[in-house]
């Protein structure tokens, strides 16, 4: 509401000018008074949106608490249904425990580790990505070690892809 308050009032200031200067032009004092009221008409309007605005983003709730969820779980909800996985799981900030089944780096030189989704034939599973002042950390890490990790949840390909991770304590 503040974003469309804002863009009324520009357009209402943009109206106003176009109103004085038609009036100057022509020489009318009377549409003079009248672009100055509709300009300060948009500018309150504009005022008032960014207020709104700001007001809103301000009571902005914080998004919801960490989930906490096994990589087996998480693992087995994307394979079973992408699309509900995805609106239950993209874009939120989960706690994953799972065994360490790779620890590596992408073509792109960033660490992660991947963690077993529990499938006896199973090859894919949660892939944690962290970035690169993680490295240590994940030096001492061991496959088959039991870990927790925190990360965004990005969605599915392949793996299930967790971002901007860290390792819980």
């Amino acid at each position: 509401m503040g974003v469309a308050l804002f863009l009324i009032g520009i357009l209402a200031i943009i109206a106003g000018i176009v109103m004085f200067i038609v009036a100057l032009v022509r020489k009318s004092g009377w549409g003079v008074a009248r672009s100055l009221v509709v300009g300060g008409g948009g500018l309150i309007l504009a005022i008032v949106g960014i207020v709104v605005g700001v007001a809103q983003q301000a009571t902005k709730p914080e998004s919801a608490a960490v989930i906490e969820i096994t990589a087996p779980q998480l693992y087995s909800a994307y394979k079973a249904n992408q699309v509900a996985a995805d609106a239950k799981y993209k874009g939120v900030v989960l706690n994953v425990r799972g065994i360490v089944d790779s620890i590596g780096k992408d073509i792109l030189d960033t660490p992660y580790i991947t963690l077993s989704s529990g499938g006896a034939y199973e090859i894919w599973g949660v892939q944690c990505m962290f970035s690169k002042e993680y490295e240590a950390e994940l030096a001492r890490l061991v496959k088959g070690q039991g870990v927790t990790v925190q990360g965004r949840c990005s969605g599915y390909l392949i793996n299930v892809i967790l971002r901007d991770c860290i390792l819980v304590h």
